[in-house]
């Protein structure tokens, strides 16, 4: 059988990623990938290309909901390369790594859509971490 946790746990690792993520001096940041994430969580990105860096607001979510957090209305940017989303980067301000996540344009934690061109802003779809008992 699989674990099981009271409610309250699932809301407090979530809360704690939120606030790991607005622990620096200003907003979380959340660079966006293509290529293969690192197998070791906050390892360099090696042989990937930043495809776009977003800045989340600050706190940068409301408090979790039965393990759920939901990032939500972050601001547009302009992309820094052409591809697909497969993972993302969170940090905080400071640099500090928080987390890596799958991305992509129907799945992952973060979803967002193909980057075709450099001259149109690009924006997060969902981005949602899940605290699953």
């Amino acid at each position: 059988m699989p674990e099981k946790y009271n409610p309250a746990i699932l809301n407090a690792t979530g809360n704690k990623y939120v606030e790991l993520a607005d622990a620096g001096a200003g907003p979380a940041v959340l660079t966006v990938y293509n290529g293969t994430q690192p197998a070791t969580g906050g390892g360099a990105p090696t042989g990937c290309t930043a495809l776009a860096v977003f800045s989340l607001n600050n706190p940068m979510a409301p408090a979790a909901v039965n393990g759920v957090v939901t990032v939500s209305d972050i601001p547009a940017v302009m992309p820094e390369a052409l591809g697909t989303a497969t993972w993302a980067r969170l940090t905080d301000s400071d640099g500090t790594w928080v987390a890596d996540h799958t991305a992509g344009v129907s799945t992952g934690v973060v979803r967002m859509p193909e980057i075709t061109s450099l001259d149109n802003s690009v924006k997060i779809t969902s981005y949602s971490f899940t605290q699953n008992a």
